[in-house]
């Protein structure tokens, strides 16, 4: 079944068929010649009848074809995996020793690849493909499918959101439609030649910490089955901030108590995962109810005014840096909270790390002596119990004084 003229797929492999027929009245020496087509890589040794394979041609001779004898030869090629709406070409040529010909030209198309591209919602003409995005950023992607398979189809096109991102509500045009998670567009009629282009939006979650966002959608146009390229996006991996009691510096005392004239390490770190080399500017101000501990800044941390600054002038990407430092904790700390966070950027971002907390225990107030009226009443209903005793036993001797 011949498929000339109809459309072929990246990956097929195709057979090529020439036929001579020796019409000229005598015997005849044939060379058939017949160069790879472009977008094809020709089948190793799939040339029959001897023919010879070198510098993409392959050659036929035949020394002695009688008159009214039919030739056939036939070769094999692979359609290349990256075609993409190309048309694939061929045609021989053969010398009869009269003659020499040109066969009629062979056409397969093939289909145009869909696109995926992603941009930054508040700027649809720059693609940001391959370039780092922010927590909160709105993103735009796009599908663009054009219908080279030289008649008309019905078109369908769906797209998972991508991880770590969240739909834009009503986002996605030409009627597309979301469910779980996908949105999928539906074209009955695309004409041979007509370009569909589809577009939705999502937002990037707040917590995405070095995690890259990929997409890519899929395309079925009748015969084909299209994934699209994939879009990538990285995101800033957050720094992070901890405390240890400064003896030892690998248990972590975010949120436990400490007390007053406690020595305290804090440690930021911080990875660059931008896609390129940057310079990073940390600064870390002192937590109320501390002091600085003189020279404990690490890393050529700079300390002034309360707050201590480093400066890396060129990170790497995928290299970490960490820098520590250490505080006292005030002697009269009396049940406040001792919080600290610091700031990175990055060229790219600016950051807040995560805030460490650090309880003091309150003191014990001291007893305080009541007084005033109320507080004595007892006091004086005692007294006041003693001397009428007192009195009623004086008046009792009286009287019996009297009667002897």
């Amino acid at each position: 079944t011949s498929i000339d003229s109809n459309e072929v797929k990246a990956g097929q492999e195709l057979l090529y068929k020439i036929t001579y027929k020796n019409t000229t009245g005598k015997v005849q020496k044939v060379v058939i010649k017949d160069r790879i087509p472009e977008h094809t890589t020709y089948v190793k040794d799939s040339a029959d009848n001897k023919g010879i394979y070198k510098d993409g041609e392959i050659t036929w001779t035949k020394e002695k074809v009688a008159d009214g004898e039919t030739v056939e030869v036939t070769f094999k090629v692979k359609v290349d995996d990256n075609v993409n709406g190309e048309r694939i070409l061929n045609k021989a040529k053969v010398a009869d020793g009269s003659n020499t010909f040109d066969t009629n030209e062979t056409t397969n198309p093939t289909s145009t690849k869909p696109l995926k591209d992603v941009f930054d919602s508040k700027d649809t003409n720059t693609s940001i493909d391959g370039n780092e995005v922010k927590a909160g950023q709105e993103l735009l992607y796009k599908i663009t499918y054009k219908n080279t398979t030289g008649k008309v189809q019905k078109v369908v096109i769906k797209d998972r959101i991508p991880e770590h991102t969240t739909y834009v509500k009503d986002s996605a045009d030409n009627k597309g439609i979301y469910k779980d998670g996908e949105i999928t567009w539906t074209k009955e009629n695309v004409a041979d030649g007509e370009t569909v282009e589809v577009t939705f939006k999502v937002k990037v979650d707040e917590n995405v910490s070095g995690e890259k966002i990929l997409n890519k959608a899929n395309v079925v146009d009748g015969n084909n089955n299209f994934n699209t390229n994939e879009t990538t996006n990285p995101t800033a991996t957050r720094p992070v901030k901890d405390v240890f009691n400064s003896q030892d510096d690998k248990t972590s005392i975010d949120g436990k108590g400490v007390r007053g004239k406690d020595e305290l390490l804090y440690k930021i770190t911080y990875k660059n995962t931008t896609g390129k080399e940057q310079k990073v500017v940390i600064k870390d101000m002192i937590p109320e109810h501390t002091r600085y501990v003189e020279g404990s800044a690490d890393n050529g941390g700079i300390y002034k005014d309360g707050e201590i600054t480093w400066t890396k002038e060129k990170v790497a990407d995928g290299e970490t840096v960490e820098v520590t430092f250490k505080v006292k904790v005030n002697a009269n700390v009396n049940g406040e909270k001792i919080l600290n966070k610091a700031k990175v950027a990055d060229g790219s971002n600016t950051f807040d790390t995560n805030e460490t907390t650090n309880l003091t225990p309150l003191r014990p107030k001291p007893a305080i002596p009541k007084t005033g009226y109320g507080a004595n009443t007892a006091l004086y209903t005692v007294l006041l119990g003693l001397s009428t005793g007192a009195l009623g036993a004086m008046k009792i001797r009286y009287r019996r004084k009297k009667k002897k």
